[in-house]
Formats: structure tokens, C-alpha cells, sequence
């Protein structure tokens, strides 16, 4: 009975931490984009490249931070 409550609550806590992570990930987007149209209405399409580019590694780097364990992971 134990181990069954314990399996729930794992499976549940996998399934919020997914839709943390998504949420998180989406936001994370929106606000990247809102900084960056006020750059790209009057930019030039390299410049737009490179601003998108930059976005996009940091969105990388951080999103492999934080996926890895606690004491792997880079003090804030």
C-alpha cells in the first residue's frame, strides 16, 4: 500500500515538474521576444540573425543548466 502511494506521488511529481519545465520554457520565449522586436523593427536582417542567434544559445546553455542534477548544476 505503501509503495503504491509512493509510485503515485513520484509519477505525479515527474508529470508537475514536465509541465513546470514547459511553462517555464514558453515564458522564457515570450519575454526573449518582447526584448528583441523593439531591436528588429528598424534592424537589418544580419543584425536580426545574430540578435536571434545569441537568444537562442543563452536558451540553450540555460536550459542544459538547469536540467542537470543539483550538484552539478551552477550556483545563482
Amino acid at each position: 500500500m505503501l509503495s503504491t502511494i509512493n509510485n503515485i506521488l513520484g509519477v505525479l511529481t515527474l508529470a508537475l515538474g514536465g509541465i513546470a519545465a514547459i511553462s517555464l520554457l514558453v515564458g522564457g520565449i515570450g519575454i526573449m521576444n518582447t526584448m528583441a522586436t523593439p531591436k528588429a523593427v528598424f534592424s537589418q536582417v544580419k543584425s536580426l540573425f545574430g540578435q536571434f542567434f545569441w537568444l537562442f544559445l543563452f536558451l540553450l546553455l540555460s536550459v542544459s543548466f538547469s536540467a542537470l542534477p543539483p550538484p552539478f548544476a551552477l550556483p545563482v
